[in-house]
């Protein structure tokens, strides 16, 4: 049985966090509260202490020096399902369900998800479409783990496989109906002024890739027109201001833009180009 946290743990675990500037403090006690006392998933939450106050303010302190909640707890909510989460893998944001929710709207069987990371795009999709298998690759061996461990935790691990390739150069590729891919997307500049939090404890080469923010969008393009079916799809989750320029790069490869999605802030966060 879960102890009783009391609202004075919760409340001295929240005041803690606010003074250190945390955002969401209520929020985030809580939720630290749950994973020191062993509720929730034991699969993410292995080896639960046996004095959980003792375990909660160790995690109150790791919280106060920015380590993300999600590397905390080890897991995070993305699309109404909960993965997996490590600091060699993107944490899942809001915004990126967006990249799910315009991906089901492509009738695709066939899908590859280049820098998968922790699965949660690639997964989600197949989670929504019973017909469809997946590939997802990244260049992190310890990534790709956590997306196979995902992938098992959701049942669906017989309809993916997941692999290393550097973009796509695997020899283990062949074609699909739809590619998608979150890349680094922020510019070397932009890097520079996230928070302490995404900047000391994400990955930086899921982050940002090349001094303008855009390189990545050229490279998947224009190695994965050979890999794309006659009709096939490109999807590109993309940042504040890059849909000019991600536009030119597709239509420089032969792909023509048919649909977008806005993200939570109504800016438009996805983009779905077809090959002729």
């Amino acid at each position: 049985m879960r102890a009783d946290p009391g609202q004075g743990l919760l409340a001295g675990g929240s005041r803690r966090l606010r003074r250190e500037n945390i955002e969401n403090p209520e929020r985030d006690a809580w939720h630290l509260w749950q994973h020191a006392s062993g509720s929730g998933d034991a699969d993410a939450n292995p080896g639960v202490s046996p004095n959980p106050e003792v375990s909660y303010w160790r995690a109150i302190t790791r919280r106060c020096q920015n380590v993300p909640l999600a590397h905390i707890t080890g897991r995070r909510s993305f699309y109404d399902l909960e993965f997996l989460t490590s600091p060699d893998a993107l944490i899942p944001r809001p915004d990126s369900e967006a990249v799910v929710r315009l991906a089901c709207r492509i009738p695709a069987k066939t899908i590859l998800d280049v820098g998968t990371g922790t699965g949660c795009l690639l997964l989600s999709i197949l989670a929504n479409s019973p017909g469809s298998h997946g590939t997802g690759t990244d260049i992190c061996p310890r990534a790709l783990a956590v997306a196979r461990a995902n992938g098992h935790r959701l049942n669906l691990a017989d309809r993916c496989r997941f692999f290393i390739s550097d973009w796509l150069k695997s020899d283990r590729l062949a074609c699909y109906d739809l590619i998608l891919s979150n890349p680094p997307y922020i510019s070397e500049d932009d890097y520079r002024n996230l928070s302490l939090e995404v900047r000391e404890h994400e990955p930086r080469h899921a982050l940002t890739f090349g001094r303008n923010g855009t390189e990545a969008y050229e490279r998947i393009a224009s190695q994965a027109v050979e890999h794309l079916r006659p009709g096939g799809w490109l999807l590109f989750e993309i940042g504040y201001g890059q849909f000019s320029p991600v536009r030119t790069i597709l239509q420089a490869h032969g792909l023509t833009i048919q649909m977008i999605e806005r993200d939570l802030d109504d800016r438009i966060r996805v983009i779905a180009a077809r090959s002729s």
